[in-house]
């Protein structure tokens, strides 16, 4: 019985013990204290620099610039370099002098900016009496370095957009251009005109090539025919007998 009793005390006393070695390894969980984040002020985004203008295109300069000119970019695409430019209007007979500096060349497959006023004929009162419109068209003549020379009809320069461009072409030997039209919205190619012109130019020389030969030949023919006998002068008329006749009673005294 008393062994019981202190085998009972014994295990008492060794949960007692664990109970005690347990208690003295738990902690308490330890306080850790979040920092204090200080509100910041974000700083205002810097406003985006606006972007530098690209520089302008430097184009080779044909003409003079002036407030009343016409501007346009022109293209030389005729696969030579050009040499002389000019341009007159329908109502002039001869081209200015060339619009182009002394010994300059506007080189195949370059833009150029081109400046032109037209000299418009002084008005007077029998011209503002005029009911109807005159259409006024432009004239272009361009030489080129192998001393070739066009000229370009119907060349638009009221039909252009400021950054609108003409471009210079040359097919079938001849030179024409093509630019888009603002009034008709449309691509615009004149080289129908200028093989029609070219067609209606070599049958004027045709024809008046044969006027000349046939004028010729009338010429030679009339040198070469034998030349007509000469005109004889008529006979003179038969003498006639002059007989007076005088009445019965009047006498001629002959003495």
């Amino acid at each position: 019985m008393m062994k019981n009793v202190i085998r009972l005390l014994m295990v008492m006393i060794l949960v007692g013990s664990l109970f005690l070695v347990g208690c003295s390894n738990t902690e308490e969980p330890e306080v850790v204290e979040e920092p204090v984040v200080e509100e910041v002020a974000e700083p205002e985004p810097e406003p985006e620099p606006e972007p530098e203008p690209e520089p302008e295109c430097e184009y080779q300069v044909i003409g003079v610039e002036s407030e009343d000119a016409y501007e346009v970019l022109v293209i030389n695409n005729t696969g030579v370099d050009i040499v002389e430019f000019s341009i007159r209007t329908t109502l002039e007979q001869e081209f200015p002098e060339n619009m182009m500096q002394a010994e300059e060349t506007f080189e195949d497959g370059e833009t150029a900016r081109l400046f032109y006023e037209s000299t418009e004929p002084e008005e007077d009162e029998a011209a503002e009496e005029i009911e109807f419109a005159i259409n006024v068209d432009y004239i272009a003549r361009i030489v080129l370095a192998d001393e070739r020379e066009f000229e370009l009809h119907s060349f638009a320069m009221d039909d252009v957009d400021v950054e609108g461009t003409i471009t210079i072409l040359i097919e079938e030997e001849v030179a024409f251009i093509e630019f888009e039209s603002v009034e008709l919205g449309e691509l615009i190619s004149t080289l129908d005109q200028e093989l029609g012109i070219r067609a209606m130019r070599e049958a004027e020389a045709q024809a008046a090539a044969e006027a000349a030969a046939a004028e010729a030949a009338a010429a030679e023919a009339a040198a070469n025919a034998p030349a007509p006998a000469p005109e004889q002068a008529p006979p003179p008329p038969p003498a006639q007998d002059t007989e007076i006749c005088l009445p019965d009673d009047v006498v001629i005294n002959w003495d």
